[in-house]
Parts: structure tokens; C-alpha cells; sequence
């Protein structure tokens, strides 16, 4: 645990949830919604803002719900209306939206019934009309949903955030996270550990059963008993013993590792891949005739490979 002395200092803000277009945004300690729903398209100006800025976040008051309800229904109405006007055939000129047209943007092109075929004028209106209908359905929608959202509304405190515009929740869920995270770290430095460590076990397996191995050697030169000496040999080369003591080089570098851990100790020797080199036996085997004097070899001799068969 990190002591309460060192723990940084969090800095908090306040977050609400603008009542019009329902995005969290930074708010005052009063509760007002900072400025969004804005543009900048680099010409040192501000373009455009959500009604809902400056104004209360939804935790702390639905003022401005029935406003916008009230233009819904506004909107709603108009375009019941004008699909009455079309129905009837009161309609002799429309405003086409400017992507629809094929003309700039924010640009609007004029459809009048008196200058286009009559084929023309039926396929433009029907497909008025289709908007029109269209934009009556997502007013209704609206409506009922600010309706509901008006409905809904109790008073609750803002959220709190920090320097990185974190949540509490979020904040909880980020440690549990890195506590997650951590976890796992654990547990595959802990495998790690364990697999290191068997490695280490083998390595002094090995060196015990090589040392005593050379012992029985120089034992066996002692008394001239190059059968008995043979017997060990023939130990030794069982097919149990192979992954003993042809090492791998992962087993063989896991020895510095362990030296550095502090769990083999610094005069430990490093094994060499040719395990008879480790017997430390050679005059023994010498004197056995299990290996013959080499000025070309590392270790100054030279085994007779068919004994080890």
C-alpha cells in the first residue's frame, strides 16, 4: 500500500449531462454545461453552440425540456400541415435542400410547379413529400423521447472527475484493471520463477550424480577395477539419464540467472554440453584406459566414444 503521504493529489471537476443533446461535458460547481456543440473551422471564430450550454446539466434541472418539447411539437405540427397542403394539391412551389440538388453546400434551389414538366413536378413532389413525412416521424420521435426524458428527471448530484477527466467509476475500474494486469504479471513471474528453478534442480542433480560418478572412477582406478569402472559407465549411459545430462541451452543459461537471484551460489561451475568433461575424473579414466591423453583436446583428453555408447 503506497503510504497516504505519497499518494498524488487528485484534482477534481464537476461532469454533467447537457439536458438537449444528452453528451457529458464539464460543468461549473453550479452545475452549468460548458460550451459544445460548436465548430472551428480556423477563421478565429466560434460556429454555432448546443442550446443547451450555459444552461443546468440534466442531474440538476430540466428547465429547458419542455422548450425544446414545445418546438418538437411546433415542428411536428408544421409538417403535418404542409402534408395536408400537398395532399390537397395547395402546394406550387418547394424548397429543395442543396446536396439534393447537386448545388454548394448551405445553397437551396427553388422547385416551382409553373417551370418544370408535369412528369417532372409529380416525381419532385412525391419526393417532397417523403421528406416532409419523414422529418413529421423524427419530430414525433423526439417528442415522445424528451417527453419520457422529462418524465424520468429526478435531481442528483454531477459526477466527479479528475485532472484526466476520469470518473469515480471510471477510476475504480481502471484500478481493478491494473490490479488485474498485476495479477497476471504475478502469476507469470511466478511460472517463470518456478520453471528457472526447476532447471536449477536438474543442474544440481546432475552435477551430484556426475560428481559421484567420478568419485566411483577414481575409486576404481585406485583398485584397478576397470570393470567396475565399466559398470558405472553403462549407469550412466541409460536412456533415463540422457535428458539429465545432455543439456539443453536453456537449462544451461538458467545458471547465471539463478547465481544473479541469489539461489546458486557465485562458485558454483558452469556445466559444459559434453557431460564426460564435467566427471572431473581424467587421470582416472586415463589410468583405465576410458581415455587417452590429447594436446588437441580442451580438457587435454580424448574419451573413447564407443565406451559411451
Amino acid at each position: 500500500m503506497m503510504p497516504e503521504s505519497k499518494k498524488p493529489v487528485l484534482v477534481t471537476r464537476y461532469l454533467g449531462n447537457c439536458q438537449i443533446c444528452e453528451g457529458d461535458f464539464k460543468t461549473t460547481e453550479e452545475g452549468k454545461v460548458a460550451l459544445h456543440g460548436y465548430k472551428r473551422p480556423g477563421d478565429g471564430h466560434v460556429h454555432g453552440h448546443c442550446p443547451g450550454e450555459g444552461h443546468l446539466a440534466y442531474e440538476k434541472s430540466a428547465n429547458l425540456i419542455p422548450l425544446f418539447v414545445k418546438g418538437l411539437r411546433r415542428d411536428e405540427e408544421r409538417a403535418e400541415e404542409t402534408l395536408g397542403q400537398i395532399d390537397r394539391g395547395e402546394i406550387e412551389s418547394f424548397t429543395k435542400p442543396a446536396w439534393l440538388a447537386g448545388l454548394p453546400h448551405r445553397s437551396f434551389k427553388d422547385v416551382k410547379k409553373s417551370e418544370v414538366p408535369g412528369d417532372v413536378w409529380r416525381r419532385e413532389l412525391s419526393a417532397y413529400r417523403g421528406r416532409v413525412d419523414s422529418d413529421r416521424r423524427h419530430a414525433r420521435l423526439q417528442r415522445e423521447h424528451f417527453e419520457q426524458r422529462l418524465k424520468n428527471w429526478t435531481l442528483r448530484p454531477l459526477r466527479e472527475i479528475d485532472e484526466l477527466g476520469r470518473t469515480a467509476e471510471q477510476r475504480a475500474a481502471q484500478e481493478e484493471r491494473k490490479g488485474t494486469l498485476l495479477a497476471a504479471r504475478k502469476v507469470r513471474k511466478d511460472k517463470a520463477r518456478e520453471l528457472l528453478q526447476k532447471r536449477g534442480d536438474k543442474l544440481i542433480r546432475r552435477k551430484e550424480a556426475l560428481d559421484g560418478a567420478g568419485k566411483l572412477f577414481r575409486e576404481a582406478a585406485a583398485k584397478g577395477d576397470r570393470d567396475g569402472a565399466l559398470a558405472v559407465v553403462k549407469e550412466l549411459t541409460k536412456k533415463k539419464n540422457r535428458t539429465l545430462f545432455d543439456l539443453d541451452y536453456t537449462t544451461k543459461d538458467a545458471l547465471p540467472k539463478l547465481k544473479r537471484m541469489g539461489v546458486f551460489p557465485e562458485d558454483f561451475p558452469a556445466p559444459s554440453y559434453d557431460w564426460q568433461l564435467d566427471l572431473n575424473a581424467n587421470d582416472a579414466l586415463v589410468e583405465l584406459g576410458l581415455a587417452k591423453k590429447s594436446a588437441v583436446s580442451r580438457s587435454g583428453v580424448e574419451f573413447d566414444h564407443w565406451i559411451w555408447r
